[in-house]
């Protein structure tokens, strides 16, 4: 009664409340008469991978909402499922979602990927903890963040995200150890680099690296019609980047 009685309270935080999965659709009800909430944490609260439809569908509300989190509620393939269709949704502006130590696997991972192809808003994605990420989960991270196939699939990369809970040594080990260091070094850079305002610097260093390692050959890459003007722009663009800087990640081949 006191969330459906206060509709406009913009932070929400019930951690470590035994909310159980009977009580996920409780809340999603409630939080169904807010479209004022910007925070919403219900970490620690064991529900377990349990379907989270309702709860996203109250959230789609809180066209306001910035921060989700859900650490250690043990949620896996099932409430990734629901979740990607928040990240899924055009006008959420979401900025944050935290799911560190969860349940989440490979498969997981590669359903929230998919969910964020085409989302330009999502800055934060915390997956420390979750050991059963491994290559082909943290693979699909990476060609998220900078598809290496073709210049345009580097120019369609997400651009926007660039926190996945790397503060976390035991995440930057598992993340070294699956996708060995030059990979590694690739998803970190690309993260860094994505939180450049300067989009068109960001696209331009992606193509650069992957064409310094090998992975890309500018000369024999198919370039759609109407985008060599803004290749010829990048590559000649007289910012303040040195050669060095642009593959300092990375060994040339």
């Amino acid at each position: 009664p006191f969330l459906s009685n206060n509709p406009s309270l913009r932070d929400i935080i019930l951690s470590k409340c035994n909310i159980g999965p009977d009580s996920i659709s409780i809340l999603s009800n409630a939080l169904s008469y807010s479209d004022t909430l910007e925070l919403l944490h219900l970490g620690n609260n064991r529900f377990g991978d349990v379907d989270l439809h309702e709860l996203v569908r109250a959230l789609k509300r809180s066209r306001k909402l910035l921060w989700l989190d859900f650490p250690g509620c043990e949620i896996g393939q099932r409430g990734c499922t629901s979740l990607a269709r928040l990240l899924e949704n055009h006008e959420s502006n979401l900025e944050t979602l935290n799911l560190g130590d969860n349940s989440i696997d490979d498969d997981s991972a590669i359903i929230l990927v998919d969910s964020l192809v085409k989302n330009t808003k999502l800055k934060s994605l915390h997956l420390d903890g979750n050991n059963g990420i491994n290559t082909s989960g943290w693979s699909a991270m990476l060609d998220l963040v900078c598809k290496r196939s073709s210049i345009n699939d580097v120019m369609e990369s997400n651009h926007t995200l660039y926190n996945l809970g790397y503060s976390s040594a035991d995440l930057m080990k598992a993340v070294d150890r699956t996708l060995e260091v030059d990979n590694a070094n690739l998803l970190r850079a690309s993260l860094e680099m994505n939180e450049t305002t300067d989009k068109m610097l960001v696209a331009r260093s992606k193509v650069l690296w992957n064409h310094a390692r090998g992975d890309l050959n500018l000369g024999e890459s198919f370039i759609a019609t109407g985008t060599m003007h803004r290749i010829l722009v990048w590559i000649g663009d007289d910012s303040n980047q040195t050669n060095a800087n642009l593959i300092q990640y990375h060994d040339p081949p």
